[in-house]
């Protein structure tokens, strides 16, 4: 059985799959995709095979989309993209990770990863934008962690 080969692109026009096997000698391209929207991230998550895609339009604002087959249809929101209940509305989405069992994105600004030793909090990494946070735990299906 051959597997599947799954190019995602994010781009200006929405986002496209290039879809081929692993002998890449023939593709076929889907898309435009998420109705045309301005894409800056389109990615796969390999435990469930789910595709993420998050962006901006410049009339609607920030969006997050997911398909739960290949692409084929895709469901979207743009409600409660803030920085907590008391935030400020994010201006776009600039990357998406699936972490574990939730889906968490690096959009502005910074991260400070903490670890809790007794009663003291000790600061581990700042991440920012396009940072990669939670890759362990999708890689290997285990809790999240912090070292």
């Amino acid at each position: 059985m051959r597997r599947r080969l799954l190019l995602l692109l994010g781009t200006k026009k929405g986002g496209f799959i290039l879809d081929g096997d692993e002998t890449r000698g023939a593709w076929r391209v889907r898309g435009p995709l998420c109705e045309g929207w301005p894409l800056n991230h389109l990615t796969a998550d390999p435990a469930t095979g789910t595709l993420y895609a998050g962006g901006r339009s410049f009339w609607y604002g920030p969006a997050v989309f997911r398909s739960d087959d290949l692409g084929a249809t895709w469901s979207h929101s743009s409600e409660g993209l803030t920085y907590g209940e008391d935030g400020p509305k994010m201006k776009t989405v600039w990357n998406i990770t699936p972490v574990g069992d939730a889906l968490y994105a690096v959009l502005e600004g910074e991260i400070e990863i903490t670890k809790r030793s007794g009663e003291q909090a000790v600061a581990l990494a700042v991440r920012g934008p396009g940072e990669v946070i939670g890759e362990m735990a999708l890689l290997e299906q285990t809790p999240r962690s912090a070292s």
